[in-house]
């Protein structure tokens, strides 16, 4: 039975996980923590980070998703683009799988939403503003990032937009955009159970 202890200490069993078993807080904690791009960035930028910037990008019926669509990394952690296309593993696809659908099923939206066609725009855009403010030179010889259409309206979504962060702070951002995202009802349904 393999399992991942989440910072309250509950275990998160891999194979028959449901969606009762993890919280907004315990997403918003794990992603706070985990640094994009392996770490390897001059700039700790947390998956909180490129995920508050993705849900600003959108419209506002998909942002909740847009916020979400990296949770699955709370137990995966942030494996770059060029590693998962190494690893190509029908398990580790069949488990994001899995936890996107259990994060969907817990917030009340369809995990196709995490396909959305604009919801992988915005993705490819926060990646692009990440490396014009990480690594700006980036902007001039990877072609992948002169191809991201961007415009004067992104850059004005996210002009307040803090680059470096404290875990604790991307952590509070990340759930203050969670709860500006969710009604009182919502707030509700999915705070922490008190154990």
């Amino acid at each position: 039975m393999p399992y991942m202890i989440t910072r309250r200490g509950k275990r998160f069993d891999l194979e028959t996980f449901t969606a009762e078993d993890f919280t907004i807080e315990d997403i918003a904690f794990a992603l706070a923590g985990e640094r994009r791009y392996a770490s390897n960035s001059p700039i700790r930028f947390s998956v909180a980070q490129h995920s508050i910037i993705v849900s600003r990008l959108v419209p506002a019926s998909i942002a909740l998703p847009a916020l979400l669509h990296d949770a699955n990394e709370m137990i995966t952690g942030d494996i770059p683009k060029p590693v998962k296309r190494l690893i190509d593993s029908d398990k580790l696809t069949a488990l994001v799988q899995r936890i996107d659908a259990a994060v969907a099923a817990r917030f009340g939206f369809d995990p196709k939403l995490f396909e959305d066609l604009s919801l992988k725009l915005a993705d490819r855009k926060a990646w692009r503003w990440e490396m014009a403010n990480i690594h700006p030179e980036e902007l001039e010889t990877d072609p992948r990032l002169k191809a991201v259409d961007w415009s004067l309206s992104d850059d004005a979504r996210l002009e307040a937009m803090p680059l470096a962060m404290s875990e604790t702070a991307a952590e509070l951002s990340f759930l203050m955009r969670f709860y500006e995202l969710t009604s009182a009802a919502n707030r509700l349904a999915v705070a922490p159970a008190r154990e």
